[in-house]
This record gives structure tokens, sequence and C-alpha cells, in this order.
């Protein structure tokens, strides 16, 4: 039934933007090539996104991820946006993270009763809500119901964004007394120099699986952290880019590698993009990644 209702949910937003104006609408999208020198494996990816602004204070959303279509039937993300000068109000599904400026490690994992995502939250119903106090600061709010469960997932928090620096921490709350704990998020930035960004990610969480989610013999607190360190330049003026993250915390895998990883491109002037990427996990040699890709924009 939850299936039905979002692919309703998608096709009334595709239908709201074909029946607006045409020239409001903006296209666009991405494809892929990558080989995995590591693996000798070659992939492929597309994603297709439609943008409307209806009216001067509503905007539609829809993206198709072709992987998605594949493997679950639906589109990547469909959303509608209000706005106004007292709050912003989305509603619909998208990828919503507590990651921050993090591109390429995973920060902690936000559990329940099942593995709610790595990083982000799956796609399902969504509400989110952004109340500006002043320029500078926002309050959030967000609301979510977990896939095939009937419990919610909250959070909400507070940021500050500066053209120099800004931080924001973000609270998580599981509707569930079993195997679940409130967890934190913390993002902040530094942009010492123009195209240069220095960022911070620290989150924190922590499984509960013993009676009425307290902590027993058998079943001991795991807590699960990660302190996510980056630096990323990307210039306007010159065809090369950089990022580079390591995080500090090993995780579970004590005995393993410090994961780490870099992405580091170039651009060409045809919307063309000729990237590396490095990942090193903390599993170890069997697990990192090579992957040279040509991604194309449009």
């Amino acid at each position: 039934m939850k299936r039905y209702l979002t692919l309703l949910i998608c096709v009334t937003l595709l239908f709201s933007m074909v029946s607006s104006s045409m020239a409001a609408t903006v296209f666009g999208g991405e494809v892929d090539f990558g080989y995995d020198i590591h693996r000798s494996l070659t992939y492929g990816y597309a994603k297709l996104i439609a943008d409307n602004r209806i009216n001067d204070g509503l905007t539609a959303h829809i993206a198709f991820d072709f992987d998605t279509i594949e493997k679950q039937g639906m589109c990547d993300e469909a959303w509608a946006e209000l706005y106004n000068r007292y709050s912003t109000v989305r509603v619909g599904y998208w990828h919503f993270d507590v990651k921050g400026d993090v591109r390429v490690l995973s920060p902690v994992t936000i559990s329940g009763q099942t593995v709610t995502a790595k990083a982000e939250i799956q796609q399902n119903c969504q509400l989110r809500i952004d109340i500006p106090v002043s320029e500078e600061i926002s309050l959030m709010g967000f609301l979510t119901q977990q896939p095939a469960e009937e419990e919610f997932l909250y959070a909400g928090g507070a940021s500050y964004e500066g053209d120099i620096w800004g931080a924001e921490a973000i609270y998580i709350k599981y509707d569930s007394s079993i195997g679940a704990d409130p967890a934190i998020a913390v993002n902040a930035y530094l942009i010492p120099f123009d195209s240069t960004k220095a960022y911070l990610h620290y989150g924190l969480s922590q499984d509960r699986y013993g009676l009425d989610g307290k902590p027993d013999e058998n079943n001991p607190v795991t807590e699960r952290k990660s302190a996510i360190f980056g630096i990323s330049y990307d210039s306007f003026d010159l065809p090369v880019y950089f990022r580079g993250e390591v995080n500090l915390y090993k995780g579970l895998y004590d005995d393993g590698n410090t994961p780490w990883g870099l992405v580091i491109g170039y651009k060409f002037r045809n919307g063309a993009k000729l990237q590396y990427d490095r990942y090193v996990h903390p599993y170890g040699v069997d697990h990192n990644t090579d992957i040279i890709k040509l991604i194309v924009c449009f």
C-alpha cells in the first residue's frame, strides 16, 4: 500500500509539472561511466531531474535514478516545497542526511529495530520545516515513518551559516524503546581561502537491544561514532578540483585501517568531468576501491 501511495505522489507531482508552464520547468541530469581498478569492474549510472517553479512560493521536484527504477520500480525523489518569508515546508521523499559537507566517507549509522541508513534516511513519506530566525540562524524539524514499520523518526536542529564559518547540531530520535537511542550529529565548516573549505562531522548513536531498550550482560550498549575531517577545493577559475576525508574513529573495526578517501577531478568545458575516487576501508585491502569516472552533467 505504501509503495502504491509513493508512486501516486510521484505521478501527481509529475503531472503538476507538466500542466504548469513549461517555461518554468528546468531539466537536468547526470550520466556516469566508471571502472573499478581494484576489482576490474565497470559500471554505469544515470539520473534525470526536473524542477518546476509553479509560482513564487511553490516548487515541485522529481528525480529518476535508473538504479532505483530497476530495483524498486519507483522514482528516486519526489517532493513539493512551499516557502515564504517565515518558513519553508517540504513534503514528499528525498535523501535526508545529517552528514554536512561529507561526500566521500559514510558517517555514523542511525539504527533502530532495523538499520535505517548509513549517512541518509531511506526514502519514505517525509516532512521537513525550516524556520529562519535571522539571516544566518535557522531552525529545522523533520519527520518520517520508517519503511515497513509503524514507528516514526524525528529530527530537529539549529544551524548558523556565515560567509567564513558555520555550524549545525542535529538531534535524531527513533520512536521505539527497543534497540534505539537518540543520536546526535554536529557539523561545522571553515572557509579560510576562496574556493577552499575545511569541514568536520561528528556523529554518535547507540544500539540497545536489552529488555525495554535497557542494556544487560547479554545485550550491552553498542556505540557508533564518527569524527570525519575533510578539505575540499573547487574553483570556477581552475578546472581541477579536490576533496579528501579521514575518519578519526575506526568504529567497530579497532584492529583495522583508518578509513579515508579522496576525490581528484578535472572539469572539461562541455560539462564533462574526469574523476578518480580512492577509498580505504577499515576491513582491509580487499574492500578498498579505486575508481576512474567519466561524469557528464546536463
